[in-house]
């Protein structure tokens, strides 16, 4: 600029009336500047004393030297000072916005509830009477621990791979920080994190799982206020109970649990870091899936912890040369279905429907009434009876029949992979372990059923294929065979046949245990049984249910027989009835004539019941007609004491499913649950008090507050009618076979008891609370009964606490145990002590029911098939297949 001017004024000019002559000099100061002199100090007008105007002229002198340096510092030092200026402005500009943007991201911060009060969803465990662990409900399979029973290795293992400032830094680590980006930076990618434990607890627990600046920042402000408002071992306990380690494993017990059987107590270095090693990408390390990964993940956390001084040399060595063996985990129901499935699968069903999905979050501890000995005992009893049952009635033939060497080949060979899986994980993709695992022999267990291929037949039996195994079924093991089930062919063996085949040792009850077996002999055939049973026991006079078995197999089919299935009782309703006419007047001695009953349903339509076999006994004393089952006397009896008084005493002796008002109600045409006809069967052993069964003893929380606990109450358990709706137990209620035939009893007089005994009306008063239960069940079921009636059913004679008297039970006790003694229930006699009971067998066979006790146990069992028109069989009773 100076030099443009002093360009317009070169050769002088005048500048408000001052004429100036423009030189160029040299200075130390500024290059090539130009300067200016005054030629004229004066020029111009100036204003004096009397007003004239003055006028001064400019003058510009030339500086020195030591002005123009004077002059630089101070503009220099002018321009650090405004520097400085902006820097302290710019500083608290910065403080302003970065206080602003702390405020803006800070009001969507979560509360630190979530941390401070750790509730993360915990299974839920179930024990048996004796404390056993039977089953678990969950949907994140994690055992919550504390902190002090984690292993120290451990601790020190995740702080060495994961976070080795931990104890030093305060939630964020800027050492770390610094120290990833320079790794990362030499590397050209990310190879190394940055975030601490805290910060991983904060991600996990607080915030969502994108990958934002926003995100990022949230997290370092969270994770430094959990570190001054939670100890180290606060942040540790949420961590290793928090952290997803891969196949269904929720927090470190759940991963040693499931990788490899064990708890964490028992866990060596080499297992401990291969856990460790998963908390950082469990599907990537994954030993199941990606085992070379694995194990290189594990050895860094080795190497990490013996850099930080947690493992010496040798034990890291140790720890690289140790073999894992890694189990891979299932479900819960996987679970469940090991020890009381039935049971379990009751229990789970009661606790839903109470709780809902806290039965799956609460990390329960529930205490249960099963007696793990008994359910598989009865389990065994019911697959026992089965196979016994299948082999009586015929076998239905081979499985499938294979055609051609290369399809037996290709069956064997899939069937040894898939039994060997069961052992252990099988990589088909891995050339060295596919034939290491076909090499092996087939492992085979006691007390299972198994497909096999006939090979060969011989005059001495059968021989058989399964998988790379061989055996030999001899004639006499499979000769009940030759007897063809109903609408099946004849069998004659074939080579490429597919049987299905027990050990020999198993079949005939002598495996004490069950291990896998390497060289397979001496087998039996066998068949799959089509039809189903079930079994419900529980002790008497505390009400504890002690075993539940609803099926044949739970891994089939989940059904419960015992408590949902609803099903014809056959002559097993039988004692019901007889009870009520004890209690109406009848005594065991009391003569009812055993003759031909014809009654007219509607003009020319007769209804005729008659006696299993045919046959009438003419008179016949009470006890010896329930003794022996006579159908026609039950019937003349039920006609007497009237349908609707029965309907009523079995409302009390706890019968909720709907009970249809006619005659073939006396051969048990009205369907029922096995569960509450063995419950009803339980007043009698029990005196006359109706047990109040239960199954649940004790529910307790993490934190050992008690959820709900059996308290034993002392008064009567009394069950009016509840409408049983689809779905809520199993199976829809279902008229009779004959209702719409069948004449009410509604309309038909009923006569005076047959018997002495009876109290006068006069005499006999109400008991409150069984007339209460007593009118809703009248209201209910629409009953129509006399004052007399609801005097017998709900009197004061009836003992507080009783529902029926003493008397009637001890005497139902009495001739039921004569039942066993010498009437349908013989086989019971083989128990070898006191029993006493009653069979039932429906009409067509489709139903056989025994239903009976000891004095410290009620048992209920019923066989038939899924579909209720298919028989059992000619001669298949409740004596010869369910006792």
């Amino acid at each position: 600029m100076i030099k443009n001017v002093a360009d317009a004024f070169q050769g002088g000019i005048f500048v408000k009336g001052a004429h100036f002559r423009v030189k160029r000099i040299k200075s130390p100061i500024f290059p090539d500047p130009w300067r200016a002199e005054p030629r004229y100090s004066y020029c111009g007008p100036r204003v004096g004393m009397l007003g004239h105007r003055k006028s001064r002229v400019p003058t510009i002198m030339a500086k020195s030297s030591n002005g123009m340096k004077k002059s630089f510092f101070s503009r220099v030092l002018k321009f650090f000072k405004w520097l400085a200026i902006a820097g302290v402005v710019g500083i608290a500009l910065i403080g302003i916005g970065g206080y602003a943007f702390y405020l803006h991201i800070s009001k969507d911060l979560p509360k630190l509830d979530k941390i401070e009060d750790y509730r993360p969803p915990v299974m839920a465990e179930v024990f048996d009477d004796s404390g056993k662990k039977i089953g678990e409900f969950w949907t994140e399979a994690r055992i919550l621990t504390p902190i002090e029973k984690i292993p120290k290795k451990m601790i020190e293992g995740f702080v060495a791979s994961e976070d080795d400032r931990f104890f030093q830094h305060s939630g964020v680590d800027p050492y770390g920080i610094a120290r990833a980006f320079w790794t990362n930076l030499q590397a050209g990618h990310v190879v190394q994190g940055a975030s601490t434990i805290t910060q991983q607890v904060t991600k996990a627990l607080l915030l969502s799982p994108e990958r934002t600046y926003d995100r990022k920042i949230k997290e370092a402000i969270l994770a430094t206020k959990i570190e001054r408002n939670l100890t180290k071992d606060q942040i540790l306990y949420i961590y290793l109970n928090q952290t997803f380690f891969g196949n269904r494993a929720y927090g470190v017990a759940a991963a040693a649990r499931n990788y490899f059987h064990k708890n964490l107590e028992d866990l060596n270095i080499a297992e401990i870091a291969m856990i460790v090693g998963l908390a950082k990408a469990p599907s990537l390390f994954n030993p199941l899936v990606n085992p070379t990964r694995a194990v290189q993940r594990q050895h860094y956390v080795i190497d990490r912890m013996r850099e930080e001084g947690y493992l010496t040399a040798e034990q890291a060595k140790e720890a690289k040369a140790y073999p894992l063996k890694i189990y891979e985990a299932g479900t819960d129901k996987d679970f469940n279905k090991k020890y009381a499935p039935y049971f379990v699968e009751h229990v789970r069903r009661a606790l839903q429907k109470k709780y809902g999905n806290e039965l799956y979050t609460g990390g329960w501890k529930i205490y249960t009434t099963a007696s793990l000995e008994m359910n598989q005992e009865a389990q065994k009893a019911v697959q026992r009876g089965l196979d016994q049952y299948a082999k009586r009635f015929g076998y239905r033939g081979p499985v499938e029949r294979l055609s051609g060497e290369e399809q037996i080949e290709a069956f064997l060979k899939k069937q040894h992979i898939e039994l060997l899986s069961e052992k252990e994980d099988i990589d088909q993709f891995s050339d060295p372990q596919y034939k290491r695992a076909m090499s092996q022999p087939t492992p085979i267990e006691p007390d299972r059923r198994y497909s096999a291929v006939v090979s060969g037949v011989t005059s001495n039996g059968i021989k058989i294929r399964l998988g790379r195994q061989e055996g030999f079924i001899s004639r006499e093991d499979y000769a009940w065979a030759k007897t063809p089930a109903r609408g099946a062919q004849p069998w004659e063996p074939a080579v490429g046949d597919v049987v299905e085949v027990k050990l020999k040792s198993a079949a005939a009850g002598k495996a004490a245990k069950v291990s896998a077996v390497t060289t397979a002999s001496a087998f039996v055939l066998d068949q799959t049984p089509e039809v189903q049973s079930a079994i419900f026991s529980f002790e008497p006079f505390g009400g504890a249910i002690k075993a539940i078995v609803g099926g044949q197999d739970f891994a089939k089919s989940e059904f419960n027989r015992a408590t949902q299935a609803l099903r014809q009782p056959g002559s097993s309703i039988k004692p019901l009835i007889y009870a009520a006419a004890l209690d109406k007047g009848y005594t065991p001695s009391t003569v009812i004539m055993d003759s031909p009953i014809v009654y007219e349903e509607s003009p020319g339509k007769f209804w005729k019941p008659k006696n299993y076999g045919g046959k009438y006994y003419g008179p016949t004393v009470f006890r010896n007609a329930l003794v022996n089952s006579r159908n026609v006397v039950t019937v003349r009896i039920l006609m007497d004491i009237g349908t609707h008084y029965v309907a009523g005493f079995m409302r009390k002796l706890g019968i909720t499913t709907p009970i249809f008002k006619y005659y073939s109600l006396a051969l048990g045409s009205n369907e029922v649950f096995l569960e509450e006809l063995t419950t009803a069967y339980g007043t009698f052993v029990n005196g006359g008090i109706h047990p109040n069964t239960y199954f649940i003893q004790k529910i307790v929380d993490p934190k050992g507050k008690v959820i709900e606990e059996h308290r034993p109450s002392s008064t009567p358990f009394l069950i009016s009618y509840q409408p049983v709706k689809e779905g809520d137990k199993g199976d829809k209620p279902a008229k009779p076979a004959e209702p719409e035939t069948m004449a009410s009893a509604e309309t038909q007089p009923e006569t005076m008891p047959m018997g002495s005994g009876q109290k006068s009306i006069e005499e006999m008063g109400f008991r409150e609370d069984l007339l209460a239960a007593g009118e809703q069940a009248t209201k209910d079921d629409q009953l129509n009964l006399t004052e007399y009636e609801k005097k017998v059913l709900y009197g004061d004679y009836i003992p507080p606490g009783y529902i029926i008297t003493p008397k009637t039970a001890m005497t139902m006790v009495s001739i039921l145990r004569d039942v066993v003694r010498a009437g349908t229930g013989t086989r019971v006699l083989a128990l070898k002590k006191p029993a006493a009971g009653k069979t039932g067998t429906t009409n067509g066979e489709t139903d056989a029911w025994f239903i009976g006790f000891t004095p410290d146990l009620v048992t209920g069992v019923w066989v038939g098939f899924d579909e209720k028109i298919k028989t059992l069989g000619r001669g298949a009773t409740g004596g010869t297949v369910a006792a």
